[in-house]
């Protein structure tokens, strides 16, 4: 169980998480869920790639909560489920991001793509790091949650830049400089 003082000044961490979310929802609404119910042009694996991590917010909400209510075993349950998730998500990274790079080498050459492929897999990488982190300190409750709360920081980045990108009007470099 959490002590006190940290159980106070994390009791609202859903706020961060929504935030979080939102950025996300934001970022991804001209290409991703603006085209709700159609979704024209969205692959298995962009549908794939988005459950997957509705499924890890829907986590972040869930687990601080069975936590304060006393429910441990659940919130470990739930935990252990991430064994699964986290490398599902690891390989729909993957998966989204090669399809990119091929979309990509039709409008761009071919080192540029690989350029481009600077974002996600480093995003991707120190995502794992701190899961893995987080897992690690599992009976630490102070460093698994730091942990936990900074995979979700990991994630704004791709939402935010796209935000810029398509709502703001910057160009890709600007978008990439500023996220």
């Amino acid at each position: 169980r959490l002590n006190r003082p940290m159980e106070k000044a994390y009791k609202n961490i859903w706020v961060l998480f929504m935030a979080i979310l939102a950025v996300i929802f934001w970022g991804f609404f001209r290409t991703y869920f603006g085209l709700f119910p159609s979704f024209d042009s969205i692959t298995t694996s962009q549908h794939f790639h988005t459950a997957l991590f509705l499924l890890w917010f829907l986590l972040l909400f869930i687990q601080p909560f069975l936590i304060k209510s006393g429910k441990i075993e659940l919130h470990r349950l739930l935990g252990k489920l991430t064994y699964i998730l986290v490398p599902l998500l690891a390989l729909s990274i993957l998966a989204v991001t090669k399809n990119q790079y091929q979309r990509e080498l039709a409008q761009f050459p071919k080192n540029q793509c690989i350029a481009n492929l600077i974002i996600p897999l480093p995003q991707l990488f120190l995502f794992l790091v701190l899961y893995l982190l987080a897992i690690y300190y599992k009976k630490n409750t102070a460093y698994h949650m730091r942990y936990i709360i900074s995979t979700s920081l990991v994630l704004i980045g791709p939402g935010l830049g796209r935000a810029f990108i398509f709502w703001m009007g910057m160009t890709f470099n600007q978008a990439v400089l500023f996220s």
